[in-house]
């Protein structure tokens, strides 16, 4: 009889933070020619998901003066967002008034 855990995934029950949480596992495989007198049990165990920090800079800009206080896009710093996980910031003069070094 062979295990074959090649195909093995783990899959949390959700993305977020949280201790203790169920972990299932798939594609764990038994063969061979006695691998008939057996059956596997796709496990599950139980596992942390912490927070990661990331880092957000605004961009550097300049603009000509409109009354507005416009948005702009920032961008995150490494480490990146994690597959799927997506975010979307924006930044925003403090004020509508002409100046150097706005915040």
């Amino acid at each position: 009889m062979s295990f074959n855990n090649g195909s093995a995934d783990a899959v949390f029950t959700d993305k977020n933070v949280g201790a203790g949480k169920t972990v299932t596992i798939s594609g764990l495989t038994i063969g061979g020619a006695d691998a008939g007198n057996y059956s596997l049990t796709q496990p599950t165990t139980t596992a942390n998901i912490t927070a990661r920090d990331i880092t957000v800079k605004a961009i550097n800009s300049s603009k000509t003066y409109d009354g507005t206080t416009p948005r702009q896009a920032c961008r995150a710093l490494f480490p990146a967002l994690w597959r799927r996980d997506t975010v979307a910031w924006t930044q925003i003069f403090d004020n509508k008034n002409v100046g150097t070094n706005k915040h």
